[in-house]
């Protein structure tokens, strides 16, 4: 099951409450990550150091080029970054869409266990167990 839990967290920034939720929620063997970002630009957080989120920029393209395929060491050079890019948290929109991917019953209860657990000092999720 693909779970797709959108939050604001926070009015005009994240609430430095919701930091141990967000990094939690990165660490469930679930996560998918987390799309969110700045006014007028999305990110993809997919980790996090410290206060800092991790992040890829889904607008970042580049064209198909089938004879890549054909070197593998170019096709890495050309499609995958050596620099890990980062932005603290504080600077994010609070509006932030959380990913998750479950494969049976069992990674779902996981999941809201995990969830439960994140959420006793975030308190911003009302989790039911039918």
């Amino acid at each position: 099951a693909l779970i797709l839990l959108p939050l604001r967290l926070g009015i005009e920034s994240i609430n430095p409450i919701y930091g141990p939720f967000i990094r939690g929620t990165l660490r469930s063997p679930s996560s998918l990550g987390i799309v969110g970002g700045l006014p007028d630009k999305s990110l993809y957080f997919v980790g996090y150091q410290d206060w800092e989120l991790l992040f890829l920029d889904p607008h970042i393209l580049k064209p198909f080029e089938p004879s890549a395929f054909s070197d593998a060491n170019k096709l890495i050079e050309d499609y995958h970054t050596d620099r890990v890019r980062s932005i603290p948290m504080e600077e994010i929109d609070p509006s932030m869409v959380f990913g998750f991917l479950c494969c049976s019953a069992e990674e779902v209860v996981q999941l809201r266990d995990h969830l439960e657990k994140l959420n006793r000092n975030a308190n911003i999720l009302t989790i039911k167990s039918d």
